[in-house]
């Protein structure tokens, strides 16, 4: 096992060789395979369909049933094809990597999520022909009737899914850090093809939650909502909820009731169409970040002075909305500037010791704050899920000073409700 896990990912040639073949080698031929793994190679070729904002436009309601049918059978045939590219992807990882119990375990979420979809039965999307005979519009009725059954399993399929993957951007962390923790002298920031890796499985993992979870909102058909997009999303209320979550955080921390103040200023009055998860997300991350830099960097003189204030303005503008975060917490240094966007990039040392196989809930996923520091993806997925729909971020640093993100949001102004 240590032989194993002595590998270096830097002199591990598969994770290059995978990002360089095409699609059919890549994956295997399907006659070489059996049974599952069979099926993970066929849909794994594949390529998935994009997913344009008109998709989110035109099925953001889903009041009709034969809309409902038609995208239960079209996310019934995508996902599976997303997943499965997944799984391909994380069985290629180098040796020592792909072994990691926390990598192993995502790996098999995949694979179940994939199996489950793969093996639910097809939608028939087929039309019976109209006919006044009473028996021909009973049969219809009793057609339609058990595909609308069909189509409340799917979603509470759906439901299940999205539960099990919450923990997976958590796993990609600790599997990343149980490899470091073998392999002490890897710089997992520095190694490009594993941040193309990352980017292009987490920009995947967004797309198949924002899929699955758009579709199980439609359902909801709720005032001022298309599927996950809030019409009236308010990034003033937004900063608020993340200050709240970020300062608890640090109270729990660092052992105190005494946090950084932070003023939210600025168009607070601003709505605009976008999904509320995304700028949550993108803000609490960033407001931990300015939260412990300023109370690790004014430690000593916070107990006479009080720490400097952190601030939040919001500006409305006529294609995008703009959220600055200003904290006086230091700065960054100009040459690990480009560093702050890459994965496991961190200063702070590990939230807790690696517990290699343990059970690590509420750490990291997509309803928790997390720990303060440590991971090294909060800034960089927050940079992945504001460029998602065309967005920004950019990070501006004084060294000795502080540090200034501006995150730019478009207006998806094209959906309506």
């Amino acid at each position: 096992m240590a032989r194993l896990l002595s590998r270096p990912l830097d002199r591990c040639a598969s994770l290059r060789f995978c990002s360089s073949v095409s699609n059919s080698r890549q994956f295997g031929a399907p006659s070489e395979l059996n049974g599952s793994q069979r099926l993970l190679a066929e849909y794994g070729s594949r390529k998935p369909a994009p997913l344009p904002l008109r998709f989110l436009k035109e099925f953001g309601h889903l009041h009709s049933f034969n809309k409902q049918l038609l995208v239960s059978s079209w996310l019934k045939s995508e996902l599976p094809v997303r997943l499965a590219r997944r799984v391909r992807e994380l069985e290629r990882l180098p040796r020592a990597l792909c072994n990691m119990p926390s990598i192993l375990r995502i790996r098999e979420t995949y694979r179940a999520s994939f199996l489950e979809i793969v093996s639910f039965p097809t939608f028939n999307l087929i039309k019976n022909k109209s006919t006044n005979s009473s028996s021909s519009r009973r049969n219809s009725t009793a057609t339609e009737t058990k595909q609308r059954e069909q189509i409340e399993t799917f979603v509470n399929l759906l439901k299940s899914i999205y539960e099990r993957h919450q923990h997976v951007a958590r796993d990609i962390a600790y599997g990343l850090l149980e490899f470091k923790a073998f392999n002490p002298n890897i710089e997992l920031a520095e190694d490009t093809v594993l941040q193309e890796f990352l980017n292009n499985f987490f920009r995947s993992r967004i797309a198949i939650r924002l899929m699955i979870g758009h579709y199980i909102s439609a359902f909801e058909m709720k005032k001022d909502r298309v599927g996950l997009i809030n019409l009236q999303c308010e990034p003033g209320l937004l900063a608020k909820k993340a200050m709240e979550a970020s300062c608890e955080l640090a109270k729990l921390h660092y052992l105190t009731q005494k946090v950084p103040d932070i003023v939210i200023m600025g168009d607070l009055e601003t709505r605009f169409p976008y999904v509320d998860d995304h700028v949550y997300f993108c803000l609490r991350e960033i407001l931990k970040n300015s939260l412990r830099a300023v109370i690790e960097n004014h430690a000593d003189v916070s107990i006479r002075k009080g720490y400097p204030p952190i601030t939040v303005v919001v500006a409305e503008g006529s294609e995008d909305v703009t959220i600055r975060i200003s904290d006086l917490g230091g700065g960054i240094k100009q040459r690990d500037i480009s560093k702050a966007l890459s994965y496991a990039h961190t200063t702070a040392p590990p939230p807790r010791p690696v517990s290699f196989g343990s059970c690590r809930t509420n750490i990291f996923d997509d309803n928790s704050a997390g720990p303060i520091a440590g991971l090294g993806y909060g800034l960089p997925l927050s940079a992945l899920i504001a460029r998602y729909f065309g967005g920004d971020i950019q990070v501006m640093s004084m060294e000795g000073a502080g540090t200034d993100v501006f995150l730019y949001f478009p207006r998806l102004d094209d959906v309506k409700g």
